[in-house]
């Protein structure tokens, strides 16, 4: 996937500032993540945070050229209401798939009502350089990443619906950094993704660096549990 495509993905502009590059992320990825759509949405899920890491990958780097433009045929999309197709309803919005009606506004408990196990976090490993594999169902791996998050920074962004929450670090001689943590249920447990990035005019850490902090404190509770427990 290129630039010009990831924009597409995100449906952002070469201009757009990036923190409502980021916004659009946020925005996609709750309203695609597969906890929501089923496993309808993994593909579309995986396609929209490929997209962002293409843009944060390639943020600072010259804009290429734009690819020429494709031949499109015709839209029918008028016409066929010319032809007396029902309009669509009131409150409805355009999207790739025609027009959907808003569902209702989402009110999830608070993840923080979630207990914690005495003996520490579940069994998890690290399954590639910016993913964490929990041996949990979604909820209790949501509510042990956003205790360990405490350990590294302060959590600027929550959204339990996502799930997605953002973490701003500060480390030793390092810019500002944003860590963006979103999870997706499996069969045999929980995934948890990460992407790193700075915040200010000078590159950061990377995705792998973060996360092996981010590993460290997950172990440290672990490390707690089991000497609550002796």
């Amino acid at each position: 996937m290129d630039r010009h495509e990831a924009r597409r993905v995100l449906g952002v502009g070469p201009d757009t500032p990036w923190d409502d590059v980021r916004r659009a992320y946020r925005e996609q990825i709750r309203h695609h993540h597969p906890d929501r759509t089923g496993e309808a949405g993994v593909a579309g899920a995986v396609r929209i945070i490929e997209a962002y890491r293409v843009l944060e990958s390639t943020r600072h780097e010259p804009e290429p050229p734009m690819p020429p433009p494709r031949a499109r045929p015709r839209s029918t999309f008028r016409t066929s209401y010319a032809r007396g197709t029902t309009a669509p309803p009131a409150g409805s919005e355009r999207s790739d798939h025609g027009f959907t009606t808003p569902g209702p506004a989402e009110a999830p408990p608070s993840p923080w009502n979630i207990p914690l196990s005495a003996s520490g976090p579940p069994a998890f490993a690290r399954v590639a350089d910016d993913t964490l594999h929990f041996d949990a169902p979604a909820d209790e791996t949501f509510r042990w990443l956003l205790e360990a998050a405490n350990e590294i920074g302060e959590i600027t962004y929550l959204d339990r619906s996502g799930p997605i929450m953002e973490v701003l670090c500060r480390f030793v001689d390092e810019p500002a950094t944003s860590l963006l943590v979103t999870t997706q249920g499996r069969a045999d447990g929980t995934d948890a993704f990460c992407s790193a990035e700075s915040i200010e005019a000078r590159p950061g850490p990377p995705t792998e660096a973060v996360v092996d902090v981010y590993e460290h404190a997950l172990r440290a509770l672990s490390l707690e549990g089991h000497g609550q427990q002796a």
